[in-house]
């Protein structure tokens, strides 16, 4: 029983997917809550959950956030191409600091002056802003052999464990914000984002909640902004509206423009808890999507798929599919080409061939995390999570060990 109140309060709070953390690890925050309030009969602890602050605390243990500073270095890169004064970055959700304090000290060191752009970092967990706002950090925290940004930004602090703080600019320049980004009220209220980060959030969260968030993303964005997700986490497979940047291990996406002579069409409104918001903040306008798979984000084509790839951005389908059915003819099994063929496919609508094709691609190279991300798609569509959110899980620590 309490497993099934659990999940539905989870679903209902916070959008997640069971499959995507397994129901062991929910069995075991559960517990961990159990045990903190001195609570052995689980109908006992069911009650508990009627109050939000004990509901809260759940979801912080089940939530348990994995982070550190300069996670991923190329997104930071791609941000300190684009600093200029003015700038506003969003994180969401920020967990305990490191991200957006990471994009601090990133916009600093390409020069911006202090006070000179706007960092929101918005999470749920009231314990981990308290975490974000005292700005001290174990050597968890600080990962990797460039740690040159600990040396600039923090100051050893006392104490026989390794600690260390962060120096008051770069505190300054993050303001935080105890909010939903599943139905959030505060960035009803806020201008458009230049760059929203906001990695390893999707992959954990059911179809319908997934798209509330995206839509929130979508209309927080400005017409020409960015956003950054996780490895595992393909907008342009998620949502037609966005399409990614090339530039290879950024997982950066921006919304997809629409071709010439035709007028954007307006992207869903976000629905929040405050439905007075958009007498607030208009919603702005959004490019329609195209029929269009998206290519970008695949690794560069071998030989002889170059031109599948460019005829599938420009829409010609049928003859991109031909060229990667010639190139199977002619190579035999073909890691590339079935993947290819497979995006191909999902763009026709095809889904079934586009499984089987996908599928084949991982038979023949295990290690293709955009496969993944696009099969799990399939599989989550049609009712398979489970397989899903495994295949997301292969993704995410395939491209974690690269």
């Amino acid at each position: 029983m309490i497993d099934a109140i659990v999940h539905r309060l989870l679903e209902a709070e916070i959008g997640l997917d069971l499959d995507s953390v397994g129901a062991s690890a929910l069995r075991a925050a559960v517990a961990a809550r159990m045990a903190a309030r001195g609570v052995r009969d689980p109908a006992v602890y069911a009650s508990l959950l009627e109050s939000r602050d004990e509901r809260e605390a759940l979801v912080d243990v089940v939530v348990i956030p994995e982070t550190w500073f300069f996670r991923d270095r190329v997104p930071f890169e791609l941000l300190a191409e684009r600093a200029t004064p003015g700038l506003r970055v969003l994180s969401a959700p920020c967990s305990s600091g490191e991200e957006p304090y990471s994009i601090a000290m990133a916009l600093l060191d390409a020069g911006l002056a202090p006070g000179g752009f706007r960092i929101d970092g918005l999470d749920i967990s009231a314990p981990l802003l308290a975490r974000a706002r005292a700005g001290i950090y174990g050597g968890f925290s600080f990962r990797g052999d460039d740690l040159g940004f600990r040396e600039r930004h923090f100051t050893r602090a006392e104490g026989e464990e390794p600690r260390y703080e962060l120096s008051p600019a770069v505190r300054a320049a993050v303001t935080f914000v105890r909010d939903n980004v599943l139905s959030p009220v505060w960035l009803g209220t806020e201008r458009p984002y230049d760059l929203i980060f906001c990695r390893n959030l999707l992959i954990y969260l059911t179809e319908p909640a997934r798209r509330r968030v995206l839509d929130t993303l979508a209309n927080a964005l400005a017409p020409d902004g960015r956003i950054v997700v996780g490895h595992a986490e393909a907008l342009e497979v998620m949502d037609a509206r966005f399409v990614a940047v090339a530039k290879e291990g950024a997982f950066t996406y921006e919304m997809r423009r629409p071709p010439q002579g035709l007028a954007p069409q307006r992207a869903p409104e976000a629905r929040t808890e405050a439905p007075a918001r958009a007498a607030r903040n208009p919603t702005r306008t959004r490019p329609a999507p195209t029929a269009r798979p998206d290519t970008a984000a695949l690794p560069q084509q071998p030989p002889g798929l170059e031109r599948a790839a460019e005829l599938a951005d420009r829409g010609e389908l049928a003859a991109a599919a031909a060229l990667c059915e010639e190139r199977l003819r002619v190579a035999g099994d073909d890691a590339a080409a079935h993947q290819l063929l497979g995006v191909v496919r999902q763009a026709q609508g095809e889904t079934a061939a586009a499984e089987l094709c996908l599928a084949r691609a991982l038979y023949c190279d295990p290690s293709r995390a955009t496969a993944m991300v696009h099969l799990a798609l399939l599989l989550e569509r049609r009712g398979d999570r489970a397989g899903a959110a495994r295949l997301r899980r292969r993704a995410a620590r395939r491209q974690e060990s690269t």
